[in-house]
């Protein structure tokens, strides 16, 4: 009788101990979770900074080859 107390007892610690590991990793794992989103969030606004900036610069582009073809045209014509 006092071993299957004993092994009971065991089991009942066990199964509590397993249960506290699995709520650190559950914790752990959250935490991780909400570190990603802010990292998401995060590269998600860069991603739209960067790309406002990459539509300036196209804008830039298109204004100075248009600039270079006017300029190309008057030197064309003087000369």
């Amino acid at each position: 009788m006092s071993t299957k107390l004993t092994t009971v007892f065991f089991l009942l610690i066990a199964g509590i101990l397993s249960s506290c590991g699995t709520s650190k990793k559950l914790e752990a794992a959250n935490s991780q979770i909400a570190d990603l989103q802010s990292q998401t969030s995060q590269l998600s606004s860069e991603n739209s900074q960067l790309n406002s900036k990459v539509s300036s610069l196209n804008k830039q582009v298109s204004d100075l080859t248009a600039q270079n073809k006017t300029v190309n045209d008057q030197f064309t014509s003087y000369k």
